[in-house]
């Protein structure tokens, strides 16, 4: 009896903030991890987009700090046609000299109600690395591959072909650099869900200074919302013929 009190009290502690299919709030990859398939949704104009299905994996080794599920959190963003996460490190984020630390990131963004609403995806990485401080090394880097599906599911060798197969985009920052952001637009065919694969590497090599990320950002970008006004012209104008319809049909 105790250890299943327990056990709610903890459930109840880890999901605090996200509600199984509610709105997305800021919380960590595992609270996200614990949706599972309900996942939570970002509203944007009249239109929802549902970010489901996180599961996260952290390969680390050699002197590392940081970086695991619940060291990194998810902060809704969005914009008139966008909407995604800025994931940021609770802590550091590093490696050192001969240190790798890495974690790859997957989950799906869809349109709820199945619309072709999604039409790109922006991505960032933000850090800084260390140039080598040992004769003919390598200097720190920062990188990241981001893998992407159309109307499938990922890992890479799942995404139909008939899609595109899987889209790849690769962000880099190779030392010597300070607080370095490089970012991407990735354009392609609507479509109504879009699965995404994030590998972050850090790599210290022979870097000087330990190579970190303070921010990463992941953002689908969606189909223009018609403007308001539009709107309106196009009900006032269908309302119209609708009358001058029926107004017709009764004279005949």
């Amino acid at each position: 009896m105790l250890r299943s009190t327990l056990s709610l009290a903890a459930l109840v502690a880890l999901t605090a903030g996200i509600s199984f299919g509610g709105p997305c709030v800021a919380g960590t990859v595992a609270d996200y991890q614990a949706l599972g398939a309900a996942g939570c949704t970002i509203t944007v104009g009249s239109r929802s987009v549902l970010f489901n299905d996180f599961s996260f994996v952290q390969n680390a080794s050699g002197p590392t700090t940081g970086g695991s599920s619940t060291l990194l959190n998810l902060a809704p963003i969005f914009t008139a046609n966008t909407a995604g996460f800025d994931i940021t490190p609770i802590g550091t984020f590093s490696a050192g000299a001969t240190g790798v630390n890495d974690f790859e990131l997957i989950f799906v963004a869809s349109i709820v109600g199945g619309a072709n609403g999604i039409i790109g995806l922006n991505d960032s990485i933000t850090g800084s690395a260390g140039a080598s401080n040992v004769g003919g090394g390598t200097p720190g880097a920062d990188t990241l591959l981001e893998d992407f599906c159309r109307g499938g599911s990922l890992p890479p060798g799942s995404c139909p072909s008939g899609q595109g197969g899987t889209l790849v985009d690769f962000l880099s920052i190779t030392g010597p650099a300070s607080n370095l952001k490089v970012s991407h637009t990735n354009s392609f065919t609507a479509t109504n869900a879009l699965s995404i694969l994030k590998d972050v590497q850090l790599s210290g090599n022979n870097g000087a200074v330990n190579s970190s990320v303070t921010d990463i950002t992941n953002v689908v970008v969606l189909t223009a919302n018609p403007e308001p006004s539009t709107s309106l012209l196009v009900a006032t104008a269908l309302l119209g013929l609708g009358i001058f319809l029926k107004v017709r049909s009764r004279r005949t």
